[in-house]
Parts: structure tokens; C-alpha cells; sequence
């Protein structure tokens, strides 16, 4: 799924606490990235995964309840992986985006994949302003080969700048989700 970037009011109501999708924390009505995020996670099946690009923001944002929800969402385990994409990509202006992967909960200091391929971008032949980028096939094979190993496996050999597995105490010490903070 790509969520709406940064669409700001997503309801005319105030959203109500007691609504199971809210497990990390009630997203106020300005605050769409992270109500979508947590639609998404409610509304996997069991077991089941939700695969989302979204704006980068919503990895970082440190206004308002951002900070508590994804410290909430960290600390429950469900943050398999989170692969940063090049800027550039989409020609509607979207801002930067990340695809990241939902899943169940977990327990103990588990791992979560982060895959930094923002430099991975090539500039794309055109004349638009701004300057389009794209994922040739051997950057693409890069990501998915490391992503596929550490779905097979559950592990990641690191690659500096690139790729690595933070357990779950790393990630909230930073309380970011951002790859390019721990690749």
C-alpha cells in the first residue's frame, strides 16, 4: 500500500480512543501518516504482514505524538523492516519515501532490518524539474537480495552505509526509525 503523503486531516472527528486499530496510540485528526500506519498494521491478517511506502517523516517526526506512537510501535516488535528509497522516484512530487514491514508483535530484544538505499537512485534522462531519479536493475537486485536473505533467514551480514539488523534496545534508544541512522 502507499499511504497518502502527508495529508494532514484524515477525519471530521476526533478519533476514538477505545478503537482497536489504535494499539500505538491515538493519531490526532492532523496526523494522517500515522493513522494509516496503524489501519494497515489493525487490518493484517494474523500472521499476515503490512507492506507500506510512506513518507520518510513518519520515521522521524519529533512534533506532537509522533515520538510517543513510535516509540510505542517500536517497543511492540512489529517493525520487521524499513527500506529507505531514493528521493526523486515518483514524477507526482511525492515527498522521499520508505517502504516498511508490519508484522505480529514480539517479544525480547528482537532485530528489525534496515536497508538504506538512498544513494541507490540514478538520475532518470528527462528534463523536469525537479530532476527525476530511478532504481536500475542492479541496485534493485541489491535491495532485494538482502531483504529476501533476511526474510529466509533472519539475518543480515552488514554492510556499512547500506544494511544491518539494530535490535529492538538500539532502535529505542534512538527512537527513530530512520535506515540511514543505523545502516
Amino acid at each position: 500500500s502507499i499511504l497518502p503523503p502527508n495529508q494532514g486531516e484524515w477525519t471530521d472527528a476526533r478519533p476514538d480512543a477505545h478503537d482497536a486499530r489504535w494499539a500505538f496510540g491515538v493519531p490526532p485528526r492532523n496526523k494522517a501518516n500515522l493513522a494509516w500506519l496503524q489501519h494497515a498494521h489493525a487490518h493484517r491478517a494474523p500472521g499476515g504482514y503490512a507492506v507500506l511506502a510512506a513518507a520518510d517523516a513518519l520515521l522521524h517526526e519529533k512534533r506532537g505524538c509522533e515520538p510517543t506512537v513510535r516509540a510505542a510501535l517500536i517497543a511492540s516488535g512489529c517493525v520487521r523492516a524499513v527500506i529507505a528509497l531514493p528521493g526523486g522516484l515518483f514524477d507526482n512530487d511525492r515527498p522521499p519515501l520508505s517502504i516498511i514491514v508490519l508484522g505480529d508483535p514480539r517479544e525480547g530484544d528482537c532485530e528489525t532490518l534496515f536497508v538504506n538505499a538512498l544513494e541507490c537512485g540514478t538520475p532518470r534522462v528527462s528534463d523536469a524539474w525537479p530532476p527525476r531519479r530511478m532504481v536500475d536493475a542492479k541496485a534493485a537486485k541489491r535491495i532485494v537480495d538482502v531483504v529476501a536473505t533476511w526474510a529466509r533467514t533472519g539475518a543480515c551480514d552488514p554492510v556499512p552505509g547500506f544494511a544491518r539488523a539494530a535490535r529492538k534496545s538500539e532502535v529505542e534508544q534512538l527512537g527513530d526509525l530512520t535506515p540511514w541512522s543505523f545502516a
